[in-house]
């Protein structure tokens, strides 16, 4: 989220971008994480020592205002899960999901796969 941010918001002071980044790993905490096991916002900003919990708040909504509330895309596993709800036939047994799981996660690390749609590449997967 942080460099994405950047890229519509460049900042150079090394506080502000600190602030960004704490704030940015915040908001993928919250998104991607059991509610019950997130740190509140208090835990980073300890760590952002010149910004206070309002300041983090604060740039929270800038950052997603910025980025249009676009927090996170589809991956190929998220397109995976659904598809193993269907049970397709090369899907079926537990060592066919964890290879096709294991892929779909593999895909994410390759950079020329990025152009590819998330839902393309669980079907691939699952081929």
């Amino acid at each position: 989220l942080a460099d994405r941010y950047r890229s519509i918001e460049p900042g150079t002071d090394l506080d502000v971008l600190k602030a960004i980044v704490l704030t940015g790993l915040w908001v993928g905490v919250k998104f991607h994480e059991n509610h019950n096991d997130t740190p509140s916002v208090d835990t980073f900003a300890h760590v952002a020592t010149r910004f206070s919990r309002s300041d983090l708040i604060d740039l929270e909504t800038q950052m997603l205002k910025a980025l249009n509330y676009d927090v996170s895309g589809p991956t190929a596993a998220e397109f995976l899960r659904a598809l193993k709800t269907i049970k397709p036939p090369h899907l079926r047994t537990p060592q066919q999901i964890n290879l096709a799981t294991f892929l779909a996660d593999a895909s994410l690390l390759i950079y020329e796969l990025v152009s590819i749609k998330a839902s393309l590449l669980a079907l691939v997967v699952v081929a």
